[in-house]
């Protein structure tokens, strides 16, 4: 296990497989990663007589699991993402991402540039981004968040896709 990673209670992991957690990676309660599996047929499973396979779990730096999560075999979550509370991760989670769900799907791209503000702690806002009269910012800077900017505005377009596919 790498530095600083964080296991909290009843955390189960079955390592018929490799399983990477990354460091200072964070596992809430009740998580569970899950390297093996059986066949889905009953008469291939043939109770306990049939085969196990699995594969590897690889959780990469800066992770933070949420309670009561279950990862599946042969998933990769990608470097500094999130995984929602009750999620089920069937498939890999890319870097930078929150994922929430059963499947867990993507929901949010994590912009490390912005200060994020919680209503509990009195904040109105959600996100925050740096103007381009602030003080750090550079063209470099700039450059980087209208790159960021343009991932968002193409998620936003794949996601009225396919709120126009599912209402058609």
């Amino acid at each position: 296990m790498s530095p600083g990673v964080y296991l909290n209670f009843g955390c189960i992991i079955l390592d018929a497989c490799q399983v990477v957690i990354g460091a200072r990676t964070l596992l809430g309660p009740n998580v569970c990663l899950f390297t093996a599996a059986h066949p889905l047929s009953a008469k291939a499973r043939d109770g306990m007589r049939g085969p196990e396979y699995g594969a590897p779990i690889t959780i990469e730096e800066d992770c933070w699991i949420a309670g009561n999560v279950a990862v599946l075999p042969g998933v990769r979550i990608g470097r500094g993402s999130t995984v929602g509370a009750g999620s089920v991760v069937t498939k890999d989670v890319p870097p930078g991402c929150v994922v929430a769900g059963n499947p867990a799907r993507v929901v949010r791209v994590i912009e490390e540039d912005v200060v994020e503000r919680f209503p509990r702690a009195g904040g109105r806002k959600a996100l925050e981004i740096p103007g381009p009269d602030a003080p750090t910012a550079r063209e470099d800077d700039l450059k980087v968040l209208m790159q960021r900017l343009q991932r968002l505005e193409a998620e936003v377009g794949e996601v009225k896709d396919e709120l126009k596919r599912r209402m058609a």
